[in-house]
């Protein structure tokens, strides 16, 4: 099975996003049929919080998630583990028990002593689960952060017991595409796709994205350079970013600098085309 992980941005309420991911019904149709009587989205939770149990009401489960959490930072880290795509039931059903297993030893590497909620979803192709941790560390004095040899370490399994890596045969899925072919090395379309990737890409290296269903491009120069492109349903200007990808710093609204990384970021979840 491989298995990627996705950090997600450090923002936002616990309590909107544990109202997302506890809802039984998600935006998008089912792709596949629910392991579950009730066909809830929601295979299993994880209670990581140290005292009382889960009743998965948003309100009440966000307030014993963040208590004593100081007021001047974000209140959670998001984090995704996603598995490859799978219809067979039998693939499926033994996917959630290693998200169940791979959720508790990620908490206990990477966040110790941190109460966490993790939420298990069967509704897409994509076997994942949704860890939501309280940004704080054990001692609940700092905010969480890992560094980028965290970052590599977590995306190659290597913090994966022994017996659990042997048991659902788990590999890391970076570079490893849902549906790629041998050989492409195509990005796994589960990960966000970085801005400063589209930035930087060459011709080929976006037609590979666009075989891969990740983006669609739009318009095109008589020279076959691709100009505009619809990503995650933004429509992009490549111009724009590339531009911004060229220069060291571009100045925010308040004359403050802004990197450019930043600011392709905030590009990609700019207004919406539909």
């Amino acid at each position: 099975m491989k298995v990627i992980i996705v950090i997600k941005p450090a923002r936002g309420r616990a309590y909107n996003l544990l109202r997302h991911c506890y809802l039984p019904n998600g935006r998008q149709p089912n792709e596949v049929e629910s392991l579950s009587e009730s066909n809830d989205r929601v295979y299993g939770l994880i209670n990581g919080i140290a005292e009382g149990g889960l009743v998965r009401d948003a309100g009440t489960d966000a307030h014993s998630l963040i208590a004593d959490l100081p007021h001047n930072r974000a209140e959670v880290r998001h984090v995704v583990i996603s598995m490859e795509e799978t219809s067979d039931s039998g693939e499926r059903r033994q996917s959630y028990e290693a998200l169940a297993d791979l959720c508790e030893q990620f908490a206990e590497k990477y966040a110790p002593g941190t109460p966490f909620v993790g939420i298990i979803h069967q509704d897409r192709l994509h076997p994942h689960a949704h860890l939501i941790f309280k940004n704080s560390d054990g001692k609940n004095e700092n905010a969480i952060v890992w560094n980028r040899d965290q970052l590599a370490e977590m995306q190659s399994m290597e913090w994966v017991t022994e017996d659990t890596r042997n048991i659902y045969s788990i590999q890391s899925g970076r570079s490893c595409g849902r549906t790629q072919r041998e050989g492409t090395g195509l990005p796994y379309p589960l990960a966000s796709l970085d801005a400063w990737k589209l930035a930087t890409a060459t011709i080929e290296q976006l037609e590979n994205y666009e075989h891969a269903n990740i983006i669609t491009i739009k318009r095109s120069a008589p020279s076959g350079e691709a100009q505009s492109l619809a990503y995650n349903n933004r429509l992009i200007k490549l111009a724009t970013i590339r531009q911004l990808a060229a220069i060291r710093a571009v100045m925010g609204r308040q004359g403050r600098p802004v990197s450019p990384r930043r600011k392709c970021r905030r590009i990609l979840q700019g207004p919406s085309i539909s």
